[in-house]
């Protein structure tokens, strides 16, 4: 008996989005993306962030533009294609991004509260300790060191499995070279640290 749920091929898994960026892939002309991205101050924080994907050819000539509200299937999906974004600057911005988005798996695991002291104690005991971006972020924050309920070592190996797979994933699927990607990773660190703690707004209102 004919059954088109087994007949048919599954569409592919991921957001509706990721469909059409697919077939503007296949286009003719087009040989890479690139990626850029947007978000509005509100108050104390950004709003939603959105993704403005380039569709270019040999040329670098901008044969396509889309642009979808951030959802990290699409960033990853960007990221297995090697789409870079179009600067070092915003780079480093959807590094920031995809860190607070890969970090909240462990934030809803212990609370918010601790997650704070624990972020900045696995930062401090890698090498990000010792880079001086990072380090003027930290001197701002103030957090005690992570209750060791008998986990702290599992949570800060999670955390730094995060850490690491955003460090790969500028060299491994971006490419780029190893002291770029460093400075990347470490100013990506920087930026969600200081939006975390809100850092910037604490030292423009009070001066520290």
């Amino acid at each position: 008996m004919a059954n088109r749920y087994f007949d048919t091929q599954a569409a592919p898994a991921g957001p509706p989005r990721l469909r059409a960026w697919r077939s503007y892939q296949k286009a003719p002309g087009i040989t890479r993306i690139e990626v850029d991205v947007s978000r509005e101050q509100e108050g104390f924080g950004y709003g939603p962030a959105t993704l403005h994907v380039f569709f270019l050819d040999a040329e670098g000539a901008v044969l396509r533009h889309d642009e979808a509200l951030w959802e990290d299937a699409l960033d990853v999906w960007l990221l297995s294609q090697g789409a870079r974004a179009r600067d070092q600057a915003t780079e480093t911005l959807r590094a920031s991004i995809r860190l607070r988005a890969r970090f909240r798996t462990i934030q809803r695991q212990v609370g918010e509260g601790y997650f704070n002291s624990l972020v900045v104690c696995a930062i401090l005991n890698g090498p990000l300790g010792e880079d001086h971006e990072v380090m003027e972020t930290v001197r701002h924050i103030h957090a005690l060191q992570p209750y060791d309920g008998g986990k702290v070592a599992q949570y800060l190996e999670e955390a730094d499995q995060v850490l690491t797979g955003i460090a790969h994933e500028l060299t491994d699927q971006l490419g780029y070279e190893r002291p770029v990607a460093e400075r990347i990773f470490a100013d990506a660190v920087a930026m969600y640290l200081d939006e975390r703690f809100h850092v910037s707004e604490r030292l423009a209102l009070f001066g520290r």
